[in-house]
């Protein structure tokens, strides 16, 4: 059927995807091992895992489209350089790419330290050891959901409605690695997901809405993507102590983001 949300090679990746991801993730859970064991060869595989939407939409692409992966992502992905179709010039989308991350940390760090009175300490060496494996990880994570399954599926679907979609499915993905490494006691997780899952399906239309507005620039998405998973590590630490710190404010924040992104009157969001 034309009106198809998915086609094969969509489902083929998604597949994929969690086959690989998941499969990682849950020997990894089942080995007992604690997220703190740092020397843990076995913590591999929480590294392997997060390839998974990387490496599942290079597969496709090349069993699908017959082409080497990376060429056809490249076909219109030019990094920061923004075509005639995009509404950005190249600084404001390094400005916007940047600031939503940024927007999105800092009500957390305000409340935590005036509010609930936490140390909220930041030292510059763990900042960069965060950045690279960050980049590196948020890149093979946009090379297949917005590079491959945003791409795919904003043809048949707008911008909102497909971001929402993979939003969903990205939130799920997270699952088995979120619970290794975040919480082990079951109601206490469950409670972190009632915000978690939406702010993550917020942050999939912005990404869906800077993809676009860059002209597919999956490196545009990748540097939001990696300065919004290291805010999250930073915020990481005080989620045992304050569950508004990490959890409502970040939703918070980004759904008056996304707002800003709809009051733009962008047609192909609203559709």
């Amino acid at each position: 059927m034309k009106n198809n949300i998915f086609k094969f090679e969509d489902l083929c990746f998604i597949l994929l995807t969690f086959i690989f991801s998941w499969t990682a993730w849950l020997i990894l859970i089942g080995s007992g091992i604690s997220s703190a064991s740092q020397d843990n060869p076995l913590l591999l595989l929480w590294y392997l895992g997060q390839l998974g939407p990387g490496l599942s939409a290079v597969i496709c692409s090349i069993l699908f489209r017959k082409k080497l992966g990376l060429k056809f992502f490249n076909k219109k992905s030019k990094g920061l350089e923004v075509g005639s179709k995009s509404s950005m010039s190249s600084f404001k989308l390094v400005l916007v790419s940047i600031s939503f991350p940024l927007i999105w940390l800092i009500p957390s760090i305000v409340y935590s330290i005036f509010i609930s009175k936490s140390e909220f300490i930041i030292s510059p060496a763990l900042l960069i050891m965060n950045l690279i494996p960050a980049f590196i990880f948020s890149f093979t994570e946009e090379l297949g959901w917005r590079g491959f399954l945003f791409r795919n599926i904003s043809t048949r679907l707008s911008i909102y409605k497909g971001s929402i979609i993979i939003g969903l499915i990205w939130s799920i993905w997270h699952l088995p690695i979120l619970y290794f490494s975040t919480f082990k006691d079951p109601n206490q997780f469950i409670f972190f997901l009632s915000t978690y899952i939406p702010t993550l399906v917020l942050w999939s239309i912005i990404f869906g809405w800077l993809f676009k507005a860059s002209n597919q620039s999956i490196l545009a998405v990748t540097i939001s993507h990696t300065l919004f998973t290291v805010s999250y590590n930073l915020i990481m630490p005080f989620i045992s102590a304050s569950i508004i710190s990490a959890s409502i404010l970040p939703m918070t924040t980004t759904l008056i983001i996304v707002m800003y992104i709809i009051s733009k009157k962008n047609p192909s969001l609203l559709k």
